[in-house]
């Protein structure tokens, strides 16, 4: 194998796909790099569950042939090269397989001895639909309710996030939803919902693989396809769920990745929200709300990212009281005006979530709906209704 590329180029590729890689076993620390006759070089790691393809075009392949490297290893070798091109060369060193590196004045060279052909096979992903985003549009519809998600959670649905039609003009968007048991957001897009996701099972995304690909959508200013997979059985029974994403990066690399679905079934989030119960709602400015949530906190307990763990919320008539009492250090208060008020209400809620909430409306005003004591409360942009946010109580401050 033999090419010549431009460093930039390649220590980018390689930066996305070390990102897929995994030190739970030796051989998914390594890449798969192949040089094609087509004039594309081709990176693919795995860690099992998922996997990231970039394709580099107009590469100059002057001999075909693959290679697998320790990811770690090399990318420290061409961080070590500026923009220079370099050449790049498959070869024999002490009786073993070396990749030969070679830039501007400097030779740098890697042991190389494991065959690619025990490198794990690519994730088979089914009979693929797919819908077509800008890129910042997708990024948004999922970036707002990735913190709802749980992380390692034994519950296996709480690590990812959910897909379905919406619930306003069913056939005209789709919903992603993300809950942890205490906290539920939920995101609709304007694009008409697969009849893949539109099923019986749950097409739950990992929440791991949300956040791989948001970072990688950061180098992308074009369009971007999203991609869902159904696996069957040998007997045609539904298997599984796997998702992807397809994309062109700014340096002109085709970026793919993929990933199995989160195994079982996602509670209907619909229950969350109360559907009895007196309705009293209120708004509030959007920047007013978030400040006055973060100016209560100047005496904190840093076990929660610098943010006391909990706050109380006082509805009289057309004023808020947002108020916390941290022990020994002391306490805070704050009165703030409100419109559409005129009731009364007390509660406590978990500072981090609701913060995280209204951080996530991109209106000037929040609507905040309540229920009663002790039931939650849904934060939601005041006129768009494509995204909220669910949070429930806690028994005290």
């Amino acid at each position: 194998m033999e090419f010549i590329i431009e460093a930039g180029v390649l220590q980018r590729a390689v930066k996305q796909v070390k990102n897929n890689t995994s030190r739970s076993m030796p051989i998914l620390g390594y890449v798969r790099m192949e040089a094609l006759p087509d004039g594309k070089l081709e990176l693919y790691s795995t860690d099992l569950d998922s996997q990231t393809i970039v394709s580099i075009k107009s590469v100059d392949v002057k001999k075909v042939g693959d290679v697998l490297f320790d990811v770690k290893k090399f990318s420290k070798l061409i961080n070590s090269f500026g923009r220079e091109l370099l050449s790049i060369v498959v070869g024999v060193k002490k009786g073993v397989q070396t990749l030969f590196i070679t830039g501007k004045g400097t030779k740098l060279s890697l042991f190389c001895d494991i065959d690619p052909a025990g490198f794990p096979a690519m994730i088979k992903t089914g009979q693929l639909d797919s819908m077509v985003f800008n890129s910042s549009v997708f990024s948004n519809w999922l970036s707002r309710i990735s913190f709802a998600s749980g992380i390692r959670d034994f519950r296996a649905f709480i690590n990812g996030i959910y897909l379905g039609a919406g619930d306003t003009d069913s056939d005209k968007k789709t919903i992603a939803v993300a809950m942890n048991g205490h906290i539920m957001a939920y995101s609709e897009v304007e694009s008409p919902p697969l009849e893949t996701i539109v099923c019986d099972e749950s097409p739950i995304v990992p929440i791991s693989f949300v956040n791989r690909i948001l970072s990688l959508l950061k180098d992308v200013d074009g369009d971007c396809r999203f991609l869902v997979g159904r696996v069957a059985n040998e007997d045609g029974s539904f298997l599984s769920f796997n998702f992807g994403i397809n994309a062109e990066d700014n340096n002109g690399s085709e970026v793919s990745c993929f990933v199995r679905g989160v195994q079982g079934s996602y509670p209907d989030f619909h229950l969350m929200v109360p559907s009895t119960g007196e309705l009293k709602s209120f708004t509030i400015g959007r920047d007013l709300f978030y400040k006055s949530l973060q100016d209560m906190f100047v005496l904190n307990d840093t076990k929660e990212n610098g943010i006391p763990s909990s706050f109380n919320m006082k509805i009289d008539g057309d004023v808020m009281y947002l108020s916390f009492v941290e022990g020994e250090r002391g306490n805070g208060w704050k009165k703030v005006d409100i419109d559409g008020g005129g009731f009364t209400f007390d509660a406590t809620y978990n500072t981090k979530y609701v913060l995280n909430a209204v951080e996530h409306i991109q209106g000037k005003k929040v609507l905040v709906d309540l229920w009663g004591e002790g039931v939650g409360c849904l934060i939601k942009e005041e006129t768009d209704g494509e995204f909220g946010c669910f949070v429930m109580p806690v028994s005290e401050v």
